[in-house]
């Protein structure tokens, strides 16, 4: 499996945030994912999961590394309301501004 990573930059969609990648679901998301808004002041968040399998394995018993993995779509909902004011999003050593 490979270790936890996203796939694009977050989009924002007002007050939600969409990030995409793999094996996010084996993070510690409370520590790992910070968000700040325009004042550097921690904003407060709740998260949904969702996971879909991938299995490239073609149903091998003893499936090769790598082929079988943990696509996820990690939606984000901003516990303040920033009304479109820019924010922080740091992120499995990534950050980007939004």
């Amino acid at each position: 499996m490979m270790p936890p990573h996203t796939t694009a930059a977050p989009r924002r969609e007002g007050d939600l945030l969409v990030i995409q990648g793999y094996s996010l679901g084996y993070t510690e998301l409370d520590e790992e994912l910070q968000i700040l808004d325009a004042n550097g002041q921690t904003v407060p968040f709740e998260v949904e999961l969702d996971t879909v399998r991938e299995d490239r394995s073609g149903g091998a018993a003893n499936p090769p590394p790598g082929s079988i993995q943990r696509r996820n779509v990690l939606t984000v909902r901003l516990g303040v309301p920033q009304g479109g004011a820019p924010i922080t999003v740091r992120f499995l050593g990534d950050e980007w501004g939004l």
